[in-house]
């Protein structure tokens, strides 16, 4: 009697709920947190990087620790190798990237053997720092140029030495001044003589043996440029 009494006062109750509009609270099942669910936010896009990034154009560069040709070699880079640009020379000759194996991280490369993408107005402009003074070498040669006399000393018998004002000298791979460029030699490097043109005016050169170098099959050279080996 008092089960059935307790039966009809439930039903009693969720009878009057139903009818004045009231909204029964469900409790949760076991496991179940009661917090309300969070409401998922859009994530914000980190912001790309825009800063200019060379890409190395040429077999084997080498890296300056100065915007200047006659700069110390302090690292090299590859063919395809992209590195992020740090600055700019003030004759745009010069590309300064950000190089681990570099000292401090940075080092100078020729513009000519990278190609740039990205914006570059921000970069940094570095001026070029004048060219050290060239002290007096031991008289033994001479060697005329255009502009003025340069005494240098030759190198051994079946050697050839650079000599220019500075720029670097194209190697080609025939004895002419059409054939195709493929190196480069710098002032003051000594390379061993493999052939003379006929006429003399041309003279082929042993690659370098350094792992960085412009020139590392070889190829022939203009022989105004050179004091030969006696």
């Amino acid at each position: 009697m008092k089960k059935t009494s307790l039966l009809c006062i439930v039903s009693s109750l969720l009878l009057l709920a139903l009818l004045s509009g009231c909204t029964l609270i469900t409790p949760p099942a076991a496991g179940e947190s009661s917090a309300p669910a969070a409401i998922a936010q859009p994530s914000s896009a980190s912001p790309a990087d825009d800063a200019a990034v060379a890409t190395v154009t040429t077999r084997s560069l080498r890296v300056r620790n100065q915007p200047l040709e006659t700069a110390e070699v302090v690292a090299g880079v590859s063919e395809g190798e992209q590195y992020r640009v740090l600055g700019i020379s003030s004759d745009g000759l010069w590309v300064q990237l950000a190089i681990d194996d570099a000292p401090g991280g940075a080092g100078w490369v020729a513009a000519s053997f990278v190609s740039l993408e990205g914006p570059i107005t921000d970069t940094a402009t570095v001026a070029v720092p004048a060219a050290p003074v060239t002290t007096t070498e031991t008289v033994t040669s001479e060697t005329v140029t255009s502009e003025q006399t340069v005494m240098v000393e030759p190198p051994p018998a079946g050697f050839a030495l650079v000599v220019t004002d500075g720029t670097r000298l194209r190697v080609r791979g025939e004895p002419n001044a059409e054939s195709e460029i493929v190196g480069y030699v710098y002032n003051g490097e000594t390379y061993a003589v493999e052939e003379v043109s006929s006429d003399g005016a041309w003279v082929r050169i042993a690659g370098s043996p350094d792992a960085v170098t412009d020139n590392p099959d070889g190829g022939w050279v203009a022989a105004q440029f050179l004091v030969m080996g006696e």
